[in-house]
Parts: C-alpha cells; structure tokens; sequence
C-alpha cells in the first residue's frame, strides 16, 4: 500500500511519455486511470504462470510441488484478467518462445523483443583449465543442475583429467549442494562472490545444464559475453535463437555430455570456431548498445504514431 501511494504521488502531475511496468505483477501499483492511458509498456520477463508450473514439475518434495502448481493457477487467472482489462502500448519479451506463447494465448499483436544485454569482453582468455557453473543457487532449476551435474558427470570428467577442478559459483547454495561438494573430488562451492570475471578467466568451460524453468538463461549470455565455451541442454538455450554446436554446445544425453566435457579439456583448439561465432552474436546482437537502442527506436515510432493520432 504505501509502495502504490507513494508511486502514484510521484507520477501526479507528471505527463510522461510511457510508463514502464516491470512485471505484470506490478500492474495492481497503477492507479485506474493511469492503467486506462494509452502508454502503458509492460515488461514480461518470462511468461510467469508458465515457469513456475515448469518448475514444479522437476521439484520432488510432494508439498512445495502442489504449492508451486497452485502458485501458478493463481498467476495464470491473474494474468489473464489483467490482459483482458488493459491494452498495453507495448508488451515486450526477453525470450522469443514466451513472446509467441504470450501472442498466441492472449492475441496481442504489438508485441517486442527484448533480449537480455550482456558485457561483451574485448579479449578472450584461452588460459583457464576449469569447469564452472555460474547461478543464483537458491533458485530451484540452478540447484537442480548443479546437483545433476555433480551426481551423473563429474566423477567421469575428474577421473580423466585429475588437474581439473569444478566450481559451483553464486549466492545462496543449500546445504545439500555444500555436502554432495565434500563426496566429490575437486569440486569447489564459493557462495556469494565480490566479482565473477575471476571465475570466468579460470573456466575452460562454463556449464549449464538447465532441464526447468523458463525464460532466457541469462548467465549463458554472461558466459558468453566473457568468451567462454558453453556446453548446455537443449532448454539451456530455449527462448533465444542460439544455434546447436554453432555458437553453443547442446548435449540431449549424460553421455554426450561427460564426453564433450572430456573432448574440450583435452584439445580445447577445435572449438575455438564456436566461441569466435558466439562472440560475434554477442557484440551484432546482445550489446547493451544493441538492445537499448532498438528498444528506444520502437518507443519512438509508437510516440509518433500517438502524436498523429
């Protein structure tokens, strides 16, 4: 309450040209009259409803999986009121599989493409001989991948290349992942870190084998901003229009997995091809540059538009 009263003091009196709202969530902050404008952006980051019934369907505790799925009705029936009551200027996406879900579902048209920006690195550090997974570890699919990863590759990657160590780096991990560390050889979890390039320039390669959730894995585009090799699940990459084995490792098997991992930390020159088309993607496509500017040039051609109007 006292968020929405002070949100709706500040924009009194104001005639901004849009007001942006970050998550539909949001939407209950505006006062009516503001929601009734015509300049209204509504930011979807992934569609909600959708990425919590994904995550319950990999969580095993019977009681957090039945509260995520309620969760998730909740959202869908909310989502669906709000975009049944309000017509948005804009509604802009991160992730192209949920824009077209979102087009499709609710019929909006005047939709956008939003990706996630990321820091392009000028240099590419080859010198680096570890495995590294980056992730906010209290967020069910990162603690899911790490612990898939730990019980199912690493043992087989360790046991051929005895120099090699793996690191779980991100806030928050559960006791479960610090124990499951200590049964493994070489395996290091930080915790919270002051900075990530420190871990990017020790990775060989950087892991995510993401199998739920939703959305756009942002720490794929931060691993490849920095010039790493990545090696990902097919979901890993979902949302973006990242090609397999083109500018990112896609493995569909524990198998395929295990042995590119192998494959790399022994002869890492004959995937330096992958890394240079990643980069290039990177700078042409998801510079913060990039992103920003082609969501200012469409802000200006809706503005026109109203202006005629």
């Amino acid at each position: 309450k006292d968020m929405k009263k002070n949100i709706n003091k500040t924009i009194e009196g104001v005639n901004p040209d849009f007001i942006i709202i970050d998550s539909p969530q949001m939407l209950g902050i505006l006062n009516k009259k503001d929601l009734e404008k015509q300049n209204i952006v509504l930011c979807q980051h992934n569609i909600e409803h959708e990425t919590l019934r994904n995550i319950a369907n990999g969580i095993k505790n019977p009681i957090k999986k039945i509260i995520y799925y309620i969760v998730a009705k909740q959202l869908e029936l909310y989502e669906r009121k709000s975009y049944k009551k309000n017509r948005f200027a804009l509604v802009t996406f991160v992730s192209i599989s949920d824009k077209k879900y979102f087009e499709d579902k609710y019929k909006y048209t005047n939709t956008f493409l939003v990706p996630v920006g990321a820091y392009i690195t000028d240099e590419i550090n080859n010198n680096g001989k570890d495995v590294v997974f980056v992730a906010k570890m209290s967020y069910p699919p990162n603690e899911e991948a790490a612990i898939w990863y730990l019980e199912n590759v690493w043992d087989n990657v360790y046991k051929e290349n005895h120099s090699t160590k793996f690191y779980i780096v991100g806030k928050d991990p559960s006791e479960n992942i610090k124990q499951l560390a200590k049964e493994h050889k070489n395996v290091i979890v930080t915790g919270t870190v002051e900075s990530l390039k420190e871990y990017y320039d020790m990775a060989k390669i950087v892991v995510a084998p993401i199998f739920t959730g939703g959305g756009v894995n942002v720490k794929l585009l931060e691993a490849l901003g920095n010039g790493k090799l990545v090696i990902t699940t097919p979901k890993g990459i979902e949302g973006t229009d990242f090609e397999k084995n083109v500018q990112v490792l896609v493995c569909e098997s524990t198998e395929e997995f295990i042995c590119e991992c192998n494959k790399i930390l022994k002869d890492y020159d004959n995937y330096k091809d992958i890394v240079s088309n990643a980069l290039n993607k990177m700078r042409n496509e998801y510079s913060w540059e990039k992103v920003v500017g082609k969501l200012e040039q469409e802000l200006i051609k809706i503005k026109e538009q109203n202006d005629e109007e």
